[in-house]
């Protein structure tokens, strides 16, 4: 009896492990393939056209919604984003390939600089790189803590994401 439920136990695992790192291959490739929505979409598109960017504005939503690309540069590209802070610009600075020649503006909100209890919790906006970014991944355990089961479960890099996901694969405009 002891024997089939061990064997069962196992067989358990070993299905939730495949199957999750199946999942996420599914997610990883979807998701990578969208650029509409302002999170993963509005990355993925800064990411897809950042050798031919020379000037980058990075910031919260002020930068978002305050910079016209068209009054400055058609190299110009306006990765602010609602909700964001310092942790979230200095690692999306760490995914750009080529930093050379590039002009990238920092807007750094006076309150977010200054705020004691500002504890980087944006860099939670890049979940899912987590398992394909090493540098990210440490950024998340210095905020998070080491997660065991994030370790097993990489689906976990997509909590919260999915329904945008599968919302942004029929949405093919890029509203930024």
């Amino acid at each position: 009896m002891k024997k089939k439920i061990t064997q069962l136990l196992i067989l358990i695992v070993l299905i939730c492990y495949f199957s999750d790192k199946a999942l996420f291959m599914i997610l990883k490739n979807v998701s990578s393939k969208i650029e509409a929505g302002s999170t993963i979409g509005k990355l993925n598109y800064f990411l897809s056209i950042e050798s031919s960017t020379d000037i980058i504005f990075l910031g919260n939503s002020r930068t978002s919604h305050h910079i016209d690309n068209n009054f400055i540069s058609n190299s110009s590209f306006n990765m602010g984003m609602d909700g964001t802070s310092i942790n979230y610009y200095l690692n999306v600075i760490k995914l750009i390939k080529d930093k050379s020649n590039k002009k990238i503006y920092l807007q750094i909100d006076p309150n977010d600089l200054f705020d004691e209890d500002y504890d980087g919790y944006d860099i939670t906006y890049l979940n899912h790189f987590y398992n394909s970014n090493e540098s990210i991944k440490r950024e998340i355990i210095n905020y998070n803590g080491y997660n065991f089961f994030r370790s097993f479960f990489w689906c976990m890099d997509f909590n919260g994401k999915i329904l945008p996901i599968i919302k942004n694969i029929f949405r093919d405009s890029k509203l930024y």
